[in-house]
Order: C-alpha cells, then structure tokens, then sequence
C-alpha cells in the first residue's frame, strides 16, 4: 500500500477500520458541519490539523468553545478529538513502519504531553530494525507494542 497524500491516508485509515480518535475532514466555511462534528464528539480539546500540505499548521489542544476561532485560518482541515484529553493516560507516542521486508523504524515519546510531531523532534527511542530481532525489541521495551499492531 503507497499512501500520496493527507486525503489517502485518512481513506485507508477508515477503510483498515484503524484505532482513532474521532476525526472529520472539513473545508473552508462548513461551519455548520463543524458545530455538528463537536455536539456528536464532545471533549474539552480538540486537535485542528491543516490537510493541504505536509507539516502544515498543527494545533493539539484547542478548548471546545475556541474551535470556531481557530478553524477560520484553514481551507481543508480535519478536527479530532485530541489526545491532550488523555494525556495523563497516555504512555507512548510516535509512528511505526513496518515494511514489506520486514523493517521496522520506529520514532517514539514516552513523554505524554508529546504529540506525534513532538515525539518525532525529540524522540525517546529511534529504532530501526526487523521483525524477527527480539534482542532489540524486548531492549527497547516495544515489544508488546508491536505484537498489538
């Protein structure tokens, strides 16, 4: 599977049927959409992310009566409920890849104010390696991390 873009990989998350938190794609002025997507997912905080290009302007906690602020500097933007609601919670952050030769890189945070992007800058473990080194996985305490995926 080769994901391209932003718009791909929330198809394939949804199609995967993947772990989320509740997540809405949203364009410029579907404020009523908007309104709807915060009564049916009620939180304190929610996460704001800019889909229209690569690093594009990220916001993990934005309080629940602020989201129609900060939604107006965006044209194609998803809000999700953020994990800063768990964040007491939360024991590790990052990305995995596991690749189809059996690779694996690994980019992970065990600070749990993290976001992924923070994780990513400042990670706690940076692993590469492969499904079958248990040496370096029981190491790194990942482990039981990868076995649930």
């Amino acid at each position: 599977m080769i994901v391209k873009n932003k718009i791909e990989s929330i198809e394939e998350i949804n199609k995967l049927g993947l772990n989320k938190f509740p997540e809405q794609l949203f364009r410029t002025k579907e404020v009523t959409k908007v309104k709807e997507f915060i009564q049916n997912n009620p939180a304190e905080y929610y996460a704001i992310r800019d889909k229209t290009k690569p690093g594009g302007i990220f916001k993990l906690k934005v309080r629940h009566d602020g989201v129609l602020q900060e939604i107006q500097e965006y044209n194609l933007f998803t809000i999700n409920v953020s994990s800063a609601n768990y964040a007491e919670n939360q024991l590790l952050v990052g990305e995995i890849e596991i690749l189809s030769n059996n690779e694996i890189y690994a980019i992970l945070s065990t600070n749990s104010n993290d976001s992924v992007r923070d994780a990513i800058k400042n990670p706690t473990f940076n692993i590469k390696t492969n499904i079958f080194d248990n040496k370096i996985l029981k190491k790194s305490h990942t482990l039981i991390l990868f076995i649930s995926i």
